[in-house]
This record gives C-alpha cells, sequence and structure tokens, in this order.
C-alpha cells in the first residue's frame, strides 16, 4: 500500500457461509447514530477454555424469556470470541467452570430544561468621527473697445490709439460634513426557551461465579456496562453494548472505560451476525511484527482454495494506492506462495486522494493454507521488481 501521511481504523459489512464472504467495500466517516458505552470491570480471570452457562440474574426475568434469549446470545458471542466454551447438555451445564448471571433494564431520566438565548444588540458608542467634503465653482464676464487715428505730412506720419476693457468674476463652494458613529455589540438581554430531553440509562451487569463451589458462592468477575442516549429501544442498543462487552470480560479495567460504536460500523455488523466465531474466521488475529501502522487486519476466512483477508485502512491520508504484487506465504522459507487476485471493489493500482474516514477491503488468495500452518504472511511490493515494499505482516496466527 503506498501511503504518505499515517491511518488507523475500519471495518466491513460481509454476508459469510462456511465457504466463502461476500462484500464491498464502504466509507464510514461515522454517520449515523452514534452508541456511547461506559464499561467497568473487575477480576483477573483467563476466560480461555473455561466452560459457562447463562442464567437470569433477575429474578422478574425468566430464563424462557424469548427476550432474555436473545439477548444471551449476544453475551455468549462475546464469551466465545474471548476463549470461552458454551455448556449445551445439562450434564454440561452441572460441571461448567462459570456460571454467568445476566441482569438488564432502562430507566427514564428524561427531563425538561430552560435554555437561555442571548439576545444581541448595540451596548454603547465605541467610538465617533466626522468627515467634511467641500464643492465649489466660478465663473466670470469680460468686454472692451479701442480706436485710433493717423495723419501724414510729408514724408512722415503720425498717429494715436486709444481703448478700454471692463471685467468681473464670481465664485461659490458648499461644505458637506458627515458624522459617523461605530458602536459596541453584545448581549444586551436574554430570553429563555423550555424545552423536553429524552434521555435514557440503559444498563447491563454480567456477573460470574464458580460452578464448581456452589456450596460457597464465590464471584470470579463482574462486568457492568452503561450507555446513556434519546433511545429506549433495548432491543436496538443493547446490541452495542454487548458488542463492547467483547474483550471487557474476567479483566480488570481499573476504571470506567468509555466505548464509541457507528450503527454502520461493519465489525459490529460482522459480530451480530456471528461471522467472527465461524470455524475458518479468525477475528483480529496476532502477528509477530508488521511494518505498517495505517492498515490492520480486520479478519482472515481460511477456505480450502481460497485465503481472503479483511483489512482496515481508517484516518485521512493524502492518498494511498494498493498494488497488484501482494502475496502471502507460510512454511519455512517461505515454502508456500500466492499472489493475490483481486480486492473487492477496487481496481490495483488506482489513488485515491484525501479519502476521510474508515474503509475495510477484502483480499482474495486463490489458494487455501493448509490446515496444519497456524500462521502466515503477508507482503505487499510496490514495484515490479520487489524491492521496496509497502505493508507486511509476519507471522499473522490463524485458527
Amino acid at each position: 500500500m503506498k501511503k504518505k501521511t499515517p491511518i488507523c481504523l475500519l471495518m466491513l459489512l460481509c454476508i459469510l457461509s462456511l465457504t466463502g464472504c461476500y462484500s464491498t467495500t464502504y466509507l464510514s466517516n461515522g454517520y449515523g447514530t452514534r452508541y456511547c458505552v461506559s464499561v467497568n470491570a473487575w477480576g483477573n480471570y483467563n476466560l480461555v477454555g473455561k466452560t459457562f452457562y447463562i442464567t437470569s440474574g433477575d429474578e422478574n426475568v425468566s430464563d424462557n424469556d424469548l427476550e432474555f434469549a436473545e439477548y444471551k446470545s449476544y453475551l455468549e458471542e462475546s464469551l466465545v470470541l474471548s476463549g470461552a466454551k458454551p455448556t449445551k447438555s445439562e450434564y454440561e451445564k452441572k460441571n461448567a467452570d462459570m456460571i454467568i448471571l445476566m441482569s438488564y433494564g432502562i430507566t427514564n431520566e428524561s427531563y425538561n430544561e430552560t435554555v437561555p438565548i442571548p439576545i444581541w444588540g448595540p451596548t454603547g458608542i465605541a467610538s465617533v468621527s466626522t468627515t467634511s467634503t467641500t464643492r465649489g465653482s466660478a465663473y466670470g464676464t469680460a468686454s472692451g473697445s479701442a480706436y485710433g487715428s493717423a495723419q501724414t505730412y510729408g514724408n512722415t506720419t503720425y498717429g494715436s490709439a486709444y481703448g478700454s476693457a471692463s471685467g468681473s468674476a464670481y465664485g461659490s463652494s458648499t461644505t458637506n460634513t458627515r458624522t459617523n458613529v461605530r458602536y459596541n455589540y453584545g448581549v444586551t438581554g436574554v430570553t429563555n426557551v423550555n424545552r423536553h430531553v429524552e434521555n435514557y440509562r440503559r444498563f447491563i451487569n454480567i456477573y460470574a461465579f464458580d460452578n464448581k463451589h456452589t456450596d460457597n458462592p464465590t464471584m470470579l468477575w463482574k462486568t457492568n456496562l452503561v450507555s446513556e442516549g434519546s433511545s429506549s429501544d433495548a432491543r436496538k442498543v443493547y446490541p452495542y453494548m454487548f458488542y463492547c462487552a467483547w474483550g471487557s470480560m474476567g479483566v480488570n479495567t481499573g476504571e470506567w472505560k468509555e466505548a464509541t460504536v457507528f450503527e454502520n460500523d461493519y465489525s459490529f455488523v460482522c459480530w451480530k451476525d456471528k461471522l467472527y466465531s465461524k470455524y475458518n474466521v479468525t477475528s483480529w488475529p496476532r502477528y509477530s511484527r508488521k511494518s505498517s501502522s495505517i492498515v490492520d487486519v480486520a479478519f482472515v476466512i481460511r477456505n480450502p482454495r481460497e485465503t481472503i483477508v479483511c483489512i482496515r485502512k481508517s484516518g485521512c491520508p493524502d492518498w494511498y494506492s494498493f498494488s497488484n504484487e501482494i502475496y502471502i506465504t507460510w512454511g519455512d522459507n517461505n515454502i508456500g506462495k500466492c499472489q493475490i487476485s483481486k480486492i473487492d471493489g477496487y481496481e490495483f493500482g488506482t489513488t485515491i486522494h484525501k479519502e476521510c474516514g474508515n474503509r475495510y477491503y477484502l483480499l482474495h488468495f486463490p489458494a487455501g493454507i493448509p490446515s496444519f500452518y497456524g500462521s502466515f504472511n503477508i507482503i505487499e511490493y510496490t514495484n515490479k521488481k520487489h524491492t521496496e515494499t509497502g505493508f507486511v505482516w509476519q507471522e499473522l496466527q490463524i485458527k
């Protein structure tokens, strides 16, 4: 990936079967509803490999309640992605490591507010200045007369001449004076407007107890989630809150942590559609090294004849582009190697200028990584001679 300035984060909507995924690139600038979730967690419990079952933590809500069952499935998804294993049978439940109690609710905290609105106007004189303009005109008259005589005596001529002249001149002027006043402006008063503010506090409480020692209940960890907003639609809001619980269970946050999810967040959509928990999908894989801060691997789909890598780009770079010299490699000395075949919704080499927002790209490689390899590499070359590289990931861990 050619780049000029660093970028960060993004997410893609996709529909996945066990053998493939279909999607197009999508730019998310954070448009739409934004859900802000506060998370507070206590505990130091490794969830990986631990078995669990979920039951209602509210005596007024039955485990058989359809609403509870829907929310339970969201919590179960986040637990599975954290490494825990759900139990299926009554026997498995009896021997589970954890029993998890879940409760939830919404309180109406709407209120009326009196909003002061300032009235703007002149508050005094800042300065006074005077300018003058003078205009004038002039005209005049003149008249005159002349006469004379001449006589000759012999060879000599004698003469005389007389003349007179008279005239007059007139003029006028007008002066205009203008006074300029500059005022100071500010708040001259206040008017009040009353408005009703819809505000609801949505909460989810998750408590995990040791299921091995039921005679003396021991809490292993707990996670509290709170969100406030104008919606009282629990069915719409709770999924975003359970999504934010992913990675915040069995740990100690030390304080309230804030998380934000946009309604067009594609990672959320993939989580809700249970894409990430498919047997052949690895979400946010770990790696030993990467060379670029502008892209991340969101997930890898491992099929027998194709490997699909979803990468995210975000931020507001001056420009970026992808070459068709992108390869995945695996095995000792990169014994396996495959060149990219296509990127959904993108033509190789196309330069995208000043695109702000997050976008996911699906990279297709027409080869399946053999099942006995648990990691692979990605490398992009930015020239034909393979002397310059773009993004590189080493030892991406996949299941």
